[in-house]
Formats: C-alpha cells, sequence, structure tokens
C-alpha cells in the first residue's frame, strides 16, 4: 500500500484539488492521509466533511503546528503503522498530470539500491521545476548566493545541482524536490524521517545526507509528471517569514549535517544576518522575527548540533 501524506494549512481547496487529482488514476493502492497543521481557518472542518465516509482518505490533525518536517513525520508514522510500504509526500498545491504515483511505485519497487523517486514537475507554463540536488555544501552555499546566482554559469550551477535532460531517466546520489516524491518506508524509518527541528525549507538537503550515508540512490523519472503551483501556500504568510525559515534552515543544515566549521558558520551567518537586519529598519515584520533569528544564529554558533547524525 502507498501511504499518501499531504500536508494541509490554510489550504483546503487546494488540498481538494490534490486529492481529486490522485483519485482520477485506480491502477495501485493508496490510502490519502490529510494532516492539517491546525489551520486557523475553517480548513479541518470542511475538509472532514467533503472527506466524510471515505476509507481511503483520512482527515487527522496534528497536536502543534510544528511545520513541513514534523506535519509529514506525523502522517508518514500513522501510514507506516498502518501497512504502508512506500511513502508519497506531496504538497497541496501539486497535481497529477498522469499517473504519476503509479509510475513512481512500479519504479521504485523494482531497484533495491533506489530508495527514493521524483516525477517530472512542471509550473503552470509547462517549464521544468524539478531539480537533482547534490549534497549542500559551503561552496554550494556561496554559489546559489548573489552576486555569483546571477551568473548563468555552467560551473557555478554545478556545484549545487547535477545537469540532467529532464526527458529521460536519471538516477544520482542526492535529493528531489520535496514538494513530491515517493520513498521506501523501510527506508524512511531507518533514517529517522525527516529531521523535525526545522520548521521549513531545505528539507530535502537533510534527507540527501541521510540517504548518502546507507548509500542510497535517488531516481527522476520522466514519464511522471505533475503540476506545481509553486509556494502559493507559502507566499501568504510574507517575505520576512519565507527568509528567516530560508537563512536559518540553511546555517542548521551546514553546520549539522555538512558539518562546517566555526569560522564557515560565523561568515554564512554574517551573510544572513545584515540583510535581515537592514531590512527591519524599514519593516515591522522583520523586525518582529530580528531577535529570534539572532536568538537562534547563536544558538547554531555555541552549541555541536553535528551529534547523532
Amino acid at each position: 500500500m502507498i501511504g499518501i501524506i499531504i500536508l494541509n494549512y490554510n489550504s483546503a481547496n487546494d488540498t481538494i484539488k490534490c486529492i481529486q487529482s490522485i483519485e482520477k488514476f485506480k491502477d495501485f493502492e493508496y490510502k490519502i492521509y490529510v494532516v492539517d497543521g491546525c489551520s486557523v481557518d475553517d480548513s479541518y472542518e470542511y475538509l472532514l466533511s467533503c472527506f466524510h465516509g471515505k476509507e481511503n482518505v483520512d482527515i487527522i490533525k496534528s497536536d502543534i503546528n510544528g511545520g513541513y518536517s514534523y506535519g509529514n513525520n506525523f502522517g508518514t508514522i500513522k501510514a507506516i503503522n498502518e501497512g504502508a510500504d512506500s511513502i508519497l509526500i506531496i504538497n497541496p498545491d501539486v497535481t497529477l498530470v498522469n499517473n504519476a504515483v503509479d509510475i513512481m511505485y512500479k519504479a521504485l519497487s523494482k531497484d533495491k539500491d533506489i530508495a527514493v523517486v521524483g516525477p517530472r514537475i512542471v509550473d503552470t507554463k509547462n517549464e521544468n521545476m524539478q531539480f537533482a540536488a547534490k549534497l549542500y555544501t559551503f561552496i554550494g552555499f556561496f554559489c546559489t548566493r548573489k552576486p555569483l546566482a546571477f551568473f548563468n554559469n555552467k560551473h557555478i550551477k554545478e556545484t549545487r545541482y547535477y545537469p540532467y535532460n529532464f526527458n529521460e531517466d536519471f538516477t544520482f546520489q542526492g535529493m528531489v524536490s520535496g514538494c513530491c516524491f515517493m520513498i521506501k518506508a523501510d527506508v524512511f524509518k531507518s533514517i529517522g524521517f525527516f529531521d523535525d527541528n526545522l520548521f521549513l525549507y531545505y528539507e530535502e538537503d537533510i534527507l540527501a545526507y541521510k540517504l548518502s550515508k546507507i548509500g542510497k540512490l535517488t531516481k527522476i523519472l520522466s514519464s511522471a509528471v505533475v503540476l506545481h503551483d509553486h509556494s502559493k501556500t507559502v507566499k501568504k504568510e510574507g517575505e520576512a517569514f519565507i527568509r528567516f525559515h530560508r537563512f536559518y534552515s540553511s546555517q542548521y543544515v551546514l553546520k549539522k549535517y555538512a558539518r562546517i566549521n566555526a569560522i564557515q558558520y560565523f561568515v554564512v551567518s554574517l551573510l544572513h544576518i545584515i540583510p535581515f537586519s537592514m531590512n527591519a529598519i524599514a519593516s515591522k515584520s522583520y523586525k518582529k522575527l530580528l531577535i529570534e533569528f539572532l536568538k537562534k544564529t547563536m544558538y547554531l554558533y555555541k552549541h555541536d548540533v553535528s551529534n547523532n547524525v
């Protein structure tokens, strides 16, 4: 059975569209677990009423709004306890274009070395959005920062992402986009699921490190296609919220998993603190988050969080 996890937060209409797209293709045994992360609107109650009596759709509410990793872990653990041998993580703003779930499930079952498969992801303009991310490193951080990020240079891009032909399957060591991927349940459990110390962003990079540690590979399947209306839900939270979590999550992954040294961490955090502080001068939303960001940054600087990785 495939356990399909959809994390909902104030996005009931998107979640319904996602489920409807999955239900168009019934070639596989599955159960959908919608985890509501304590929505502040009526999403949970609305979804309960919409799917009342449907045995293959379980609407559950997490005890806290713990973010992407916490919510997906919440649903994944329940799915595995109910017999799922594979887990599909899919964002509510993703819809299936074809029988992508069945294609991913069959491919995942064929190769013992492949632990994760991802589909081709297109946006509303039919442009490819899927990536093949390498392990996130100190050098990779700089190559995705301004001004280097402005340069359309092949060598700069390849420090962070593998080049690949999106019309062909591609196998690599690393990770695909976290908006939609399938992972073997036993592997997911063995690596401790997502690291729920992060609220949002860079979750794929942590999985890449965990998978590389046990020698497992990832594969992009060109024949499986999904549509992603990118970050529709997150954009509602505002720029300060987004940058707070992007900056902190980046620092966390580099410190705990890439194991950068104190000098490198100081440089990374300084490149985050300066723009965040400058924005806080004129923006109340940045100002509200500045102290917390500084506290979390200093905690990482002072403490060894790389144990038990």
